[in-house]
């Protein structure tokens, strides 16, 4: 074994440089790497929670949300740490940069280095935002109005030795640029929002920008639907395609047949564009809670139609006429409305003008005909009932008023 003592500055350096590596010095490497990551994402975390404080929403007991394809289990509280957001502990959005860059450039960075151009290539983790071409652009943009900027940039990309050819495309505020080797590049010298070297980001517009996607989740898990959701794709499904989908993602059918039962729902797209939506069935992972809670999702989503047509009668009937929904035939009698006829009365009986070939069963004396005329007035009389009741509600409520 070796330690970090044992892996001289040199030897180090050399291994960063890829002249010298073996297994220790690269292992140390990755992990001094890890660590220098770790803190620096550590401290601007920190630094944004103690500028933005934390914020966290009523527990919600809705959606069906899965995350990477595992289930999620509910209730779910959608938390905004710093301008980070998590739900139930997972980060779902990497909120903005902070501490916010320094975009403006005070001196003028001269003319380009030797045998640098836009066309360079910079190792990984560079900050683009440093390199000279960006900086160049900034400082004449805030230096100078945006005309003059622009004639600027361009006699600065003509002075590089990599470049044979600048000029403006058919495209207004894009220049193209031919290096000398006969690449092509067309760079944007727009200022369509501003330039951040004159309007950098505000703080308050950062929070209020996370506070909004925090409270778009907060509305997305109030609703009764899935939401899958894996890196910067979202899926959501909802009504009878949600009670559908769960109904074959919980079944002990073979990750294929759910696939295709899922397609032929059109709960994900087929042929190559349904690729991206695969990882739904393949990393499905389910657990107890997910089961029982679908079983009532499921059951409770048949009897809402019944419950729906009911909660809609009920709603008629409130909104009748007072006179109506108020008094009961007897006592509009009593008041002599004569319009309303006396029910105690017996009723005349009307003609029968069908052929008895097409008279309808009630119609005709015998034990069938009873039998539908009794159902018929078990009915009315419960209707009775229910307009009676309905009535009383409605006195008592408005002598309450």
């Amino acid at each position: 074994m070796c330690s970090i003592n044992e892996l001289s500055k040199g030897e180090f350096m050399n291994a960063a440089n890829g002249k010298e590596w073996n297994w220790c010095s690269g292992f140390v490497l990755l992990i001094l790497l890890a660590l220098l990551w770790a803190g620096t994402a550590a401290a601007d975390n920190l630094a944004a929670i103690r500028d933005f404080g934390i914020s966290r929403s009523e527990p919600i007991d809705k959606s069906f949300f899965f995350h990477e394809g595992k289930y999620i289990e509910a209730p779910y509280v959608v938390e905004r740490r710093g301008l980070d957001i998590y739900i139930n502990d997972v980060l779902i959005v990497s909120g903005p940069e902070y501490p916010i860059y320094e975009y403006k450039v005070e001196q003028d960075p001269g003319d380009p280095p030797p045998s640098s151009s836009p066309f360079d290539s910079y190792p990984a983790g560079t900050d683009l935002r440093d390199v000279y071409w960006s900086k160049k652009w900034r400082y004449l943009y805030s230096h100078f109005d945006h005309e003059t900027a622009k004639n600027m940039m361009l006699e600065t990309y003509r002075k590089s030795s990599e470049i044979e050819d600048v000029s403006w495309s058919d495209m207004e505020d894009i220049v193209r640029l031919v290096h000398k080797d006969g690449r092509n590049r067309l760079v944007s010298l727009s200022l369509s929002g501003g330039g951040f070297a004159l309007n950098p980001p505000r703080k308050e517009e950062l929070l209020k920008r996370v506070q909004e996607e925090a409270a778009f989740h907060e509305r997305r898990l109030g609703r009764d639907q899935l939401v899958f959701k894996k890196g910067g794709f979202t899926r959501v499904v909802r009504g009878r395609r949600a009670v559908k989908g769960l109904e074959v993602l919980l079944s002990d059918a073979s990750d294929t047949d759910k696939l295709k039962a899922l397609e032929e729902a059109r709960l994900i797209r087929s042929g190559p564009k349904g690729e991206l939506e695969r990882w739904i069935v393949t990393d499905f992972q389910g657990s107890p809670q997910l089961a029982e809670r679908f079983l009532k999702f499921k059951d409770g989503y048949r009897a809402r139609p019944v419950i729906e047509d009911a909660n809609k009668w009920l709603a008629n009937m409130e909104s009748m006429p007072a006179e109506l929904a108020m008094q009961t035939p007897a006592e509009i009698a009593l008041e002599g409305k004569s319009s309303v006829p006396d029910l105690t009365a017996p009723a005349e009986k009307e003609p029968n003008l069908l052929p008895p070939a097409v008279r309808p069963v009630g119609s005709q004396t015998g034990p069938t005909g009873w039998l539908v005329l009794g159902v018929c007035g078990i009915g009315a009389g419960g209707l009775g009932l229910l307009l009676g009741h309905l009535g009383k509600r409605r006195r008592s409520r408005q002598a309450a008023q």
